[in-house]
């Protein structure tokens, strides 16, 4: 879900990478903590230093802001329903 191909396009065009889908996720991979399944970690892979954080944080913040308006939609059409 993080590395969704929507946030993934959005990263790319974000920060102007010049590579595909497939490319970012050769790059990027999430690890889940063993003892607490709610955390992440976001890898960013790059022979740039600068742009490795950039693409990690740059997800977080993608995948945070669409999963908070998904959320807020579903939050939405409930209300609706039932009002």
């Amino acid at each position: 879900m993080v590395r969704s191909r929507e946030n993934v396009k959005e990263v790319i065009k974000k920060l102007k990478l010049n590579m595909s889908v497939n490319q970012f996720y050769n790059i990027t991979e999430i690890v889940t903590e063993r003892d607490n399944l709610n955390m992440i970690n976001i890898i960013a892979y790059s022979s740039d230093q600068e742009l490795a954080p950039k693409i990690a944080n740059t997800l977080a913040e993608v995948f945070l802001k669409n999963y908070i308006a998904m959320q807020n939609a579903t939050g939405n059409n409930i209300y609706k329903n039932y009002h």
